[in-house]
């Protein structure tokens, strides 16, 4: 800790750690590859309008052990941008998706009920853990 300088401020105490997950979606193309990320929304008070990976803290319903983590990436990435990387997404509709997308950010859906009502089945070997 560095020692404190007459006139500034002591820092604020830091909050405690909460659990999160991010997501670094990207695809293989000839040049390498491209790595997908979001603008954040302006009007939010952390790091609005930065870029960033789509992630957010997990929930309770997400579970708390390492599968937790998957769960809660898939769900936020699903939130936050639409993409919904489950076993048997492919047979919606963009319709389909949306429905669900917005029963989800309003909250009349839980993730997990929102994939036993479409028979959908996250697969946790498309989610690597890197950190």
């Amino acid at each position: 800790m560095s020692e404190a300088l007459d006139g500034v401020p002591a820092a604020l105490p830091m909050p405690p750690p909460r659990d999160a997950a991010v997501v670094v979606l990207f695809r293989r193309v000839a040049s390498g590859a491209e790595v997908f990320w979001i603008e954040r929304e302006r009007r939010l008070s952390f790091a609005g309008g930065f870029f960033a990976f789509p992630g957010g803290k997990t929930d309770k319903a997400d579970g708390e052990d390492e599968g937790g983590f998957i769960v809660s990436a898939a769900r936020e990435l699903f939130e936050e941008t639409g993409v919904l990387k489950a076993s048997g997404s492919e047979r919606l509709s963009q319709a389909d998706l949306d429905e669900l997308r917005k029963a989800l950010l309003e909250e009349t859906l839980t993730f997990s009920a929102l994939l036993s009502s479409r028979s959908l089945t996250l697969n946790a070997d498309e989610f690597i853990p890197a950190g």
